[in-house]
């Protein structure tokens, strides 16, 4: 009698349920008793909510693809300038460590400020950029890329015409800046001002930002400071620098732009 019942009852299973057409789970129908009938409920899988949240992130991914394009990660030379691509062969290994550990870890409210420096064609603005699109695309974040003599160029093209337009809510709010040779300027109280500013504003809301300069912080002081003015605005941005930068690398070795790369 028993082995009548559990054969009965394994039966009965078997009736109520059904496979889910992605994954093949067994999903046992619920019948529900309603006052005038009964009605049949085939709850929804697992592995549907995992599908539209997959479905969802490669939607966004496009969309942050399509904005590094109009944000000019993929213009010309930006375009190539991609981890993988780097092929200096004096870049120290633990220069790519860090920039790798710095990716991975980089998040908001945190000291979250990248700083490169070192001579010319080193792959301080290549592993800026490259770092920038990596970011955006594996936090989803919104990137810019501002190279800061053609910003503070385009401030003085401003006054005269007033179809320049500078782009300072992008400047500010991007989720991840790449902020380019900020030490390429001359330095005018204008132009430390300006880039107080952005700096500023950046190191209130804890803003990643990835800067790029041919001097280390300790030596930003003495080229900056040409005058009371500028001393003063000079200290005000190198301390906005330090206390938000989690990792400062020094770029080392020979110009790879001399050996074609």
């Amino acid at each position: 009698m028993e082995q009548e019942t559990g054969s009965t009852k394994e039966a009965f299973q078997k009736q109520l349920a059904v496979l889910c057409e992605y994954c093949g789970k067994k999903l046992f129908i619920m019948k529900i008793r309603m006052p005038w009938k009964e009605i049949s409920v085939v709850p929804a899988c697992d592995c549907l909510e995992k599908i539209r949240k997959k479905q969802e992130e490669e939607s966004r991914r496009e969309e942050m693809m399509g904005m590094l394009r109009r944000r000019g990660f993929e213009t010309g030379k930006y375009a190539r300038m991609k981890i993988r691509n780097f092929s200096n062969q004096n870049m120290e290994t633990n220069v790519i460590d860090a920039i790798g550990d710095y990716i991975n870890s980089v998040n908001f409210k945190t000291r979250n400020w990248l700083y490169l420096h070192g001579d010319n064609g080193l792959g301080k603005t290549f592993m800026a950029v490259a770092s920038a699109r990596e970011i955006a695309l594996l936090r989803l974040w919104s990137p810019a890329l501002f190279r800061w003599a053609e910003v503070c160029s385009l401030i003085q093209q401003s006054w005269q015409d007033r179809e320049v337009k500078i782009e300072w809510n992008l400047l500010r709010d991007a989720g991840i800046l790449v902020l380019d040779d900020i030490d390429k300027k001359a330095a005018t109280p204008w132009a430390l001002g300006q880039l107080y500013d952005v700096l500023d504003y950046r190191q209130i809301n804890e803003l990643p930002t990835i800067i790029t300069a041919n001097r280390s912080i300790s030596e930003l002081s003495n080229f900056w400071n040409k005058s009371k003015e500028t001393e003063d605005l000079s200290k005000a941005i190198i301390s906005r620098i330090m206390g938000q930068v989690v990792k400062m690398i020094h770029f080392k070795g020979s110009d790879y732009r001399l050996y074609g790369n």
